[in-house]
This record gives structure tokens, C-alpha cells and sequence, in this order.
């Protein structure tokens, strides 16, 4: 682990327990992705300006914060016939994580896919290696109009698409008679979205919907 990588760890354990535990990992793997693409002095000192100015920022608020105020997702989290596993939920919450990075009001099925692009091997599989699993999270990066930034990670919305793939997942799982909605349910709900870059992406590595059902 490299030395700044050491010290933004450190400096995360000012933020309460509780929020830690939600959002630490998550906000350590994006810091981790931000230092790889600060291969300059340069960019390594304005990563750190901008770090250390929404540490300034952000913790006292969260320390000031009730324990429930700034987590959500619970309706997108909600399933009434099965429950979410454990690699589903952390996708899920991961997808906020992501849209926080870039500055966005909602949450995008492009935000749902690189949430489980971090978190389920099984995508690796099906687009058959680790370089085309790259490729998709650096083409959904690429068509960004701002760059990624480490941001606080608050509770938002789903957009129509990511809500419609959500629901498409909740009724997946017990259609298919799985004790728990996964992963690949959530799959199968973004490659029902047509006309977004992230069915598109599925679909043009050979992840569609009859694979996904019949792999399954």
C-alpha cells in the first residue's frame, strides 16, 4: 500500500464509527483509483488540496449528524418476497458512492454498473477477463463531463432508468425461485434498459438477457 494511500486511511478514522463503517472501504477504494491517475507532483498536490479540503468540510458535519440522517437507499435496498445478499447490497451501495464522485443529483444505471463491476467477480466471468471489465468502467469514466472527485458520500435518488432496473431485479428473484436477489438480478434489470450507455456496454460483451437467465 502506497504511503498516501496509508495516510488517507488514517485520516478517515476521524469520521464516526458509524459512518465508517458504511463508507470507509468504499471511499478508500475511490481515493486508491484517484491516486493511480495522479502520476504527477502536480496532480498527487491537487489531489491532496482537494482531499484535505473536503476532510475540513465534511467531518465536523457528520459528527454533528443524527445516526440515521445520512444513509438511505433503503426503498432501493427494500424487497418485499427476498432479501438482497450481502454482494448485492454492497453493489448497490457502491452505485452511490460512484454518482457522489461525479457530482451527480441521481443515482444512473451507469452508477448501478460500476458499483457491481467493484463487487462481483461473477461480471468478470461473463465478459470473459479482468481487460474487459477495464474497458467498460473507462468508457462509462470517459463519457464524464468532470472528472472524478473524492466526495461525501449522501443519500440520493434513483434516476427512472435505475429505478425501473431495481424493480426488475426485486421481481426477478423470486420469479426465478432464489431465496435472494443478487447481482445478476440487478444485471438483468440494466440490460432491460435499452437505450443507456450501460446495457449497451452488457450487451455489446455478450451479457444479455437470455444469457443472464440462462446461465443462471
Amino acid at each position: 500500500m502506497r504511503l498516501s494511500e496509508r495516510i488517507y486511511r488514517k485520516l478517515l478514522k476521524a469520521y464516526p464509527e458509524r459512518y465508517r463503517r458504511q463508507y470507509e472501504e468504499a471511499m478508500a477504494q475511490l481515493f486508491a483509483d484517484q491516486l493511480r491517475a495522479a502520476d504527477t507532483g502536480r496532480k498527487l498536490a491537487a489531489l491532496w488540496l482537494r482531499t484535505l479540503g473536503d476532510f475540513l468540510r465534511t467531518v465536523p458535519a457528520r459528527h454533528a449528524e443524527t445516526p440515521n440522517s445520512h444513509y438511505g437507499l433503503k426503498d432501493a435496498l427494500r424487497v418485499p418476497s427476498a432479501p438482497w445478499n450481502s454482494s448485492a447490497r454492497r453493489a448497490v451501495f457502491l452505485s452511490c458512492v460512484e454518482a457522489n464522485s461525479f457530482g451527480r443529483r441521481a443515482i444512473t444505471t451507469e452508477d448501478l454498473l460500476m458499483g457491481i463491476l467493484r463487487e462481483d467477480p461473477q461480471v468478470q466471468e461473463l465478459a470473459g477477463s479482468a481487460e474487459a471489465v477495464e474497458g467498460m468502467r473507462r468508457e462509462m469514466e470517459s463519457r464524464e463531463a468532470a472528472p472524478r472527485r473524492i466526495r461525501l458520500a449522501t443519500d440520493l435518488p434513483l434516476d427512472a432508468f435505475c429505478r425501473s432496473a431495481v424493480a426488475l431485479a426485486k421481481e426477478e428473484a423470486p420469479r426465478r425461485g432464489a431465496p435472494e436477489a443478487t447481482a445478476r438480478h440487478l444485471l438483468i434489470g440494466i440490460v432491460q434498459q435499452e437505450q443507456t450507455l450501460a446495457a449497451q456496454l452488457l450487451r455489446r460483451h455478450g451479457i444479455d438477457l437470455e444469457r443472464l437467465r440462462s446461465d443462471a
